[in-house]
């Protein structure tokens, strides 16, 4: 577990300009005039239980107040994010199987960027692997995937959706 908290004088952000002449917009890289602070937390539990099982969290907040009107701070994360998962590494009679689950999921907030500004929605994805060990060739075989469900999301404004990512694997231990 943790906790932190921070108070910046002179925080360096940026500040928008149009120029109603020619219709151009700006922004010029100034510090804020009070006091930015911030604060957040995080809380994370692995538990081992019997039959080579675990389940796992975390949940950690980050949080940004006190920024002046019209002013860009760039803290671009959202407010809370949790993990979560299952998993066993040796099931069955020679303990070669494995599997991992895991759920993840990020709240919604408001994006500020140089190339973009606007609201990124909150969204939750699964990853799951399988895993079979070869002892005898030192080796193990994996299947797996990240957002597993192809559920698409944007991690950025500007950015392009992600989706699903899928892999098999043979990795040789030395």
């Amino acid at each position: 577990a943790y906790a932190y908290f921070g108070s910046y004088k002179d925080f360096i952000g940026r500040i928008g300009l149009f120029q109603p002449a020619t219709g151009n917009a700006y922004s010029i890289v100034t510090n804020s005039n009070t006091k930015v602070k911030t604060h957040g937390f995080g809380l994370g539990m692995d538990y081992r239980m019997k039959d080579n099982y675990s389940v796992f969290f975390n949940i950690y907040s980050d949080v940004i107040t006190d920024v002046p009107s019209g002013f860009k701070s760039y803290f671009n994360t959202s407010k809370y994010r949790l993990n979560a998962g299952f998993a066993n590494d040796g099931l069955g009679k020679n303990k070669r199987v494995g599997f991992n689950i895991m759920m993840r999921w990020q709240d919604a907030f408001e994006w500020e960027g140089e190339l973009a500004n606007g609201p990124l929605k909150a969204f939750a994805t699964v990853d799951a692997q399988v895993s079979y060990h070869l002892p005898k060739i030192k080796s193990t075989l994996r299947l797996g995937g990240t957002n597993i469900f192809n559920h698409y999301y944007k991690n950025a404004y500007a950015n392009p959706e992600i989706g699903g990512l899928y892999y098999t694997a043979f990795i040789y231990n030395f």
